[in-house]
């Protein structure tokens, strides 16, 4: 698997927007603990995906251990658009593109 680590980067203190924008140029999912990234309420474009790690407690051994079983039934090109929230009884997915344009159709009319 190919990480990009924000520290490592030199990205870390940039925005939800400025990080979700590099995600989309390199085509990367967003893996974050952040339950309020900011950056999905622009989510309204297309994305490569983000990921929300919702843990008990964010062990490392944890947090591998439910990543490991997430991707093992499920490859990036899946998460398309989608937001990911893995938890440790449960995995939910939401597109939040469709979802998003939706709520904008119905305002319109």
């Amino acid at each position: 698997m190919d990480v990009l680590d924000v520290k490592e980067r030199g990205w870390f203190g940039s925005t939800d927007a400025e990080l979700l924008t590099r995600a989309r140029q390199s085509d990367r999912v967003i893996l974050t603990y952040d339950a309020d990234f900011g950056a999905l309420l622009r989510l309204r474009r297309r994305h490569p995906g983000v990921v929300i790690v919702r843990l008990r407690h964010l062990q490392a051994q944890r947090v591998i251990a439910a990543l490991d079983h997430f991707l093992k039934k499920h490859a990036a090109k899946d998460l398309r658009n989608l937001v990911v929230v893995v938890e440790e009884s449960r995995i939910r997915f939401r597109n939040i593109v469709k979802t998003m344009r939706a709520k904008d159709r119905n305002e319109v009319t």
